[in-house]
């Protein structure tokens, strides 16, 4: 989709791992497959072109602002995208949806993070990701903590205000416009033969960070900006993903087997144990 890419090795490391490697096994578009047969890709693919925007989104910001001034910021928005999915259960979203009825506090953003915390331990990473030519320390692996939740509270310590865009390109709460959901986009598209105008390359080329201030408080930050010139191509994005969810997530076929899958998961419910501190 992108042509080819190539991945820096930290990236690799992680990759390498069973805790990543199970992504293989998780469409990412569950039973929709059954619908649209070629809508098989998967997790893995999803986060490795994620992953790959990351840097190139960040890697385009270096030059128009001093505040990235290591390339260690570049690594961890990179191994943030990567890992963004790591807490996706079997069949995603209705995986979700069925913990939800069992009354488990089952957010992805949290199971990412705390997948992520835990393969690096279990495959004794951190050593090698806090090499020098790395520098992927403690402080940094929270930091991609809170970069791949997204979350904007209580992150002034590891994001100051000139860097508050930083926690925008993975996962933005401002406005939803980040690499997950471009590549969610261009991909659920291309592999469900949805023809869409909708362009990465010509918004990646137009994004900027600017300085935002707030009337309430009298304070500023930076942060993802767009021109109005790509207004267009980002409501052709939120249209495809709308259409995307009309034709294929609520397609009567997919909705009934999605039922059936929940019936399954009801059914052994009783069988199903999650371990680890907080359950």
């Amino acid at each position: 989709m992108y042509g080819m890419i190539e991945l820096p090795y930290f990236c690799k490391l992680i990759i390498d791992t069973p805790e990543f490697q199970r992504l293989r096994f998780i469409k990412q578009l569950g039973p929709v497959c059954y619908v649209y047969p070629c809508a098989v890709h998967t997790r893995f693919d999803h986060s490795i072109g994620v992953c790959y925007m990351a840097g190139k989104l960040a890697e385009k910001l270096k030059p128009q602002n001093r505040d990235i001034t290591h390339d260690v910021d570049v690594r961890c928005v990179q191994i943030a995208g990567l890992c963004h999915d790591l807490g996706q259960g079997p069949l995603s979203h209705i995986f979700q949806e069925f913990m939800a009825e069992q009354g488990r506090d089952w957010k992805l953003t949290e199971q990412s993070t705390r997948m992520f915390r835990y393969l690096i331990t279990k495959n004794n990473l951190m050593g090698k990701l806090s090499a020098p030519e790395f520098g992927i320390t403690e402080e940094k692996v929270n930091i991609i903590c809170h970069l791949i939740s997204g979350r904007t509270d209580d992150c002034e310590s590891l994001f100051p205000a000139e860097k508050f865009y930083l926690t925008q390109i993975v996962k933005n709460t401002v406005n939803g416009i980040d690499v997950d959901t471009w590549d969610c986009v261009a991909r659920d598209s291309r592999f469900l033969g949805i023809a869409t105008s909708f362009e990465v390359k010509r918004i990646l080329s137009h994004v900027k960070v600017c300085e935002v201030s707030f009337v309430e408080d009298g304070k500023t930050r930076k942060e993802l900006c767009f021109p109005e010139k790509v207004a267009n191509d980002l409501n052709h994005m939120f249209a495809t993903r709308r259409h995307i969810s009309d034709v294929a997530f609520h397609h009567r076929v997919t909705t009934a087997i999605s039922i059936m899958y929940k019936d399954a998961f009801r059914a052994a419910a009783r069988h199903i144990k999650l371990n680890g501190a907080k359950r």
